[in-house]
């Protein structure tokens, strides 16, 4: 189905809604959220119709100013419960500060957060370690059926704060220019800059406007599913995939990060990196960590700019290799005779078609891969400078 959930919600549990939403779609999980979703110029109300009957769960807030019956939140649950199609999934309520109805029949309740009172206390004074159990929760309840292939999803990005506590903008380095003056030769301004980052690494907006790194890549990975799906042949269905992103627990040590990688060291990982980020100390002994993933031939690398500016790749390339010498020679300058496969990669992606095209590559190429013998190398390809 073209959603894995439906967000339904009383209006005046917007704010949950909308945490909700992001943090399922860190996760990987494409949901249909009406404040991200709905088209401009189109009815909503048959727009919210079609995406309830294109959603495989509905995921409801229930809270007491959701019980009353006069309501969309309760028209939606009620329209979920009646529909018929195979696919049908559960109705998932996360409970705010109300009770459990006993009317429906496939019903999965989360008490987490009404039994702690955190919904009285108000979102501001959210316990973030309450708010991670809870999303793995509700995410667990969408995903426990799941016949799709897992894909690690590794962002490397930092957060704004990391930036603003960590980074002196004006330092100089000896083989890498300022992050002052790269911000600089970006045509931009240090403000700009930061509000480029948010509160977690997949709010990172690449390439300005109102869309984050988690929000391009869902869309590129619904987009090939959809035509994965669509096809008659079963070999290429079975393609259909899921992103699954590393634990908190990967960003506070180098020893978790280790585990996270070996976890992946067999499977399809996209590793995701923003040059930029490498400014901020604690990223690229991460890199580093990622790297191993490459020799084993089955991991996709995209290092993202920020622009297509003139000159600004080799200001990149230089970046990439006073903090990665390993990526940047599997990227930028490989080396032979080759000792192990190349890595699919990109460089200086600027644009989210390139985005779509290195993940469907990545996919379709891991697939054609895995069924031959002896695979001996992958394709490159770069953003020309």
């Amino acid at each position: 189905m073209k959603y894995r959930a439906f967000i339904s919600y009383k209006s005046e549990d917007r704010p949950w809604a909308v945490k909700l939403a992001r943090s399922l779609a860190e996760r990987g999980i494409n949901v249909f959220f009406d404040q991200e979703r709905l088209e401009a110029g189109e009815p909503w109300p048959s727009q919210l119709r079609a995406a309830l009957d294109e959603s495989q769960h509905l995921v409801a807030l229930y809270s007491v100013a959701a019980t009353k019956t006069n309501t969309y939140a309760h028209a939606e649950r009620w329209a979920f419960e009646k529909r018929t199609t195979p696919q049908k999934g559960s109705t998932i309520l996360l409970l705010l500060d109300a009770e459990a109805p006993t009317e429906f029949e496939q019903l999965h309740a989360i008490g987490t957060l009404r039994n702690a009172g955190a919904f009285e206390q108000g979102i501001d004074a959210l316990d973030e370690l309450l708010w991670r159990t809870t999303v793995d929760q509700v995410a667990n309840a969408i995903t426990k059926d799941d016949e799709t292939r897992p894909v690690g999803c590794f962002v490397l990005a930092a957060k704004r704060s990391d930036f603003e506590r960590e980074v002196e903008f004006e330092r100089k380095f000896r083989h890498r220019p300022s992050l002052e003056a790269l911000v600089a030769q970006l045509g931009t301004d240090r403000e700009t800059f930061l509000a480029r980052y948010g509160e977690r690494s997949g709010d990172w907006r690449p390439f300005g406007g109102d869309r984050s790194i988690t929000s391009l890549l869902n869309a590129a990975k619904d987009r090939i599913n959809g035509k994965l799906a669509s096809s008659h042949d079963e070999s290429i269905t079975a393609l259909q995939f899921r992103f699954e992103y590393p634990s908190d627990a990967f960003w506070e040590e180098l020893e978790n990060a280790s585990v996270e990688v070996a976890r992946w060291r067999d499977q399809l990982a996209i590793i995701v990196v923003d040059p930029f980020s490498l400014y901020v100390p604690d990223v690229p002994p991460l890199l580093e960590r990622l790297c191993d993933l490459l020799p084993a031939g089955r991991a996709a690398v995209m290092v993202l700019g920020a622009t297509a500016a003139p000159n600004i790749n080799a200001e990149l390339r230089t970046i990439l290799r006073a903090s990665s010498h390993r990526l940047h020679q599997m990227l930028c300058d490989p080396q032979l005779p080759l000792t192990h496969p190349l890595p699919l990669g990109g460089f200086n992606i600027s644009e989210e078609q390139d985005i779509h095209r290195l993940l469907l590559m990545a996919v379709g190429g891991n697939h054609r891969i895995s069924k031959r013998p002896a695979p001996r190398e992958h394709l490159i390809t770069m953003k020309p400078a």
